[in-house]
């Protein structure tokens, strides 16, 4: 049970981190101020992520 728990907090903290790391490259975006190539450095996601966010925003946008 406790390693189910374990695995359910890690699971969680992942999650977190990776919407974060969206979160962020979504505002780097909009500054426009940043390669996507770079974007995706800082953030540390996969360059089609940063590129599939920025087809978003600008739809939005």
């Amino acid at each position: 049970m406790k390693s189910y728990i374990r695995s359910e907090r890690q699971e969680a903290a992942k999650e977190a981190e990776w919407n974060k790391a969206r979160k962020t490259a979504g505002c780097l975006i909009k500054l426009g101020q940043m390669s996507l190539v770079d974007i995706a450095e800082v953030t540390e996601l996969p360059l089609e992520i940063v590129k599939e966010l920025e087809d978003e925003i600008m739809k939005i946008g």
